[in-house]
Parts: structure tokens; sequence; C-alpha cells
């Protein structure tokens, strides 16, 4: 997992130096995002139902060190979720902050990237027996999968698919898994 992230730094510092190749190219994207993974099915997630997803909006920033290595980070924030405890319904929600390396290639105007992006995983609870009191933890993740992208001469398009991947034993996390589908829909300028 060090070697993961220090790997990742290292690619990071070393590609910032190199230039892109024309001098008209685009260096920053800038976006807000949909983006929904599913609902945890597990003994107690409270819900057996595939077709029940997590909404979340965000953003994200990519900085093009290169041709084909991008610097990436994105913020998503997921809608509260309820769960019942032992004082009843509490709301739950997800912070989900991650950021690293992105390899890919363009045609014309579409692009297609692999992305490794570890992060940080926040919940944060209501506690219902002290009011406006909260609790909250977090969990290391790493965001693994593709970037596809279609530019216009300003704005572009973005599809991200990519396994949310949370690998602590303590997880809490829900309503997550320890690998979950997270699609990602977003608008952005290229500046």
């Amino acid at each position: 997992m060090i070697r993961l992230i220090g790997g990742t730094f290292l690619l990071a510092v070393l590609t910032m130096s190199v230039p892109c190749s024309e001098a008209g190219d685009t260096l920053w994207d800038l976006g807000v995002s949909l983006s929904t993974v599913p609902a945890n099915r597990g003994a107690d997630a409270g819900s057996d139902d595939p077709t029940k997803w997590v909404p979340g909006i965000g953003g994200w920033a990519t900085f093009h060190a290169s041709d084909f290595v991008a610097l990436e980070a994105e913020v998503d924030g997921y809608s509260p979720q309820k769960e019942l405890g032992l004082l009843g319904a509490t709301p739950k929600r997800k912070l989900l902050a991650v950021g690293g390396v992105r390899l890919g290639a363009s045609s014309g105007p579409w692009s297609a990237a692999l992305k490794v992006r570890p992060g940080v995983l926040r919940s944060s609870y209501d506690l219902v027996v002290v009011p406006a009191a909260t609790s909250s933890e977090s969990d290391f993740v790493i965001d693994v999968g593709g970037v596809f992208e279609h530019r216009g001469e300003r704005w572009l398009l973005r599809l991200d698919v990519g396994d949310l991947w949370i690998p602590s034993d303590k997880r809490d996390s829900q309503p997550f898994d320890e690998h979950n589908l997270r699609v990602s829909l977003g608008l952005g300028l290229s500046l």
C-alpha cells in the first residue's frame, strides 16, 4: 500500500516538469460531476434491492502534466442514508476525497485513460442522544478505473467508471462494500 502511494507521488513529481507538446494545449480541466455507487447489500445494510444506488455530487480538477500523464483530484459528497441503530434512525453522510495519476491518450476530441487515485472516505453521523452533536470516522480508499472524455472547444463531457476499494478490516463505510462500482458523469471547462 505504501509503495502504491509512494509510486503515485514519485510519478506525479517527475511528470510535473514535462511540458505539453503544443503551446495551445489545455493544462487544466475543472468540472462538476454526479456520481453513484450501489447500496451495500450485506447483512447489515437493510436492503437486498439490487437496483438501489447511493447518489452523490462533487467536483474534480485535472492538471495535464504531459500528453499522456495527468494529475487528478476529486471530492464527492454522498446523500445522507438512514440507518437503524439502538436509538432509531441516524442520518449518515459520506465525503470522498481522492487524488492521483491518470495515464492515457487522445484521438481528436475523444480521450481514454486509466486512473489510480488513493484517498479518504469520511463518514459522519448525527448523534440522536445529544442534539447537534456529530461523530465521524475515516477509511483509506483507492479508486482504480477508467476515464473517458469528449472535448469541445472549451468544454468537456466526462464518464468516470471504477472500483472504489476500501481495504480496511474495521471499515465503517456503510452503505459501501469493500469493492464498489463507482460511476460518475461530469461536465467541465478546459482552462
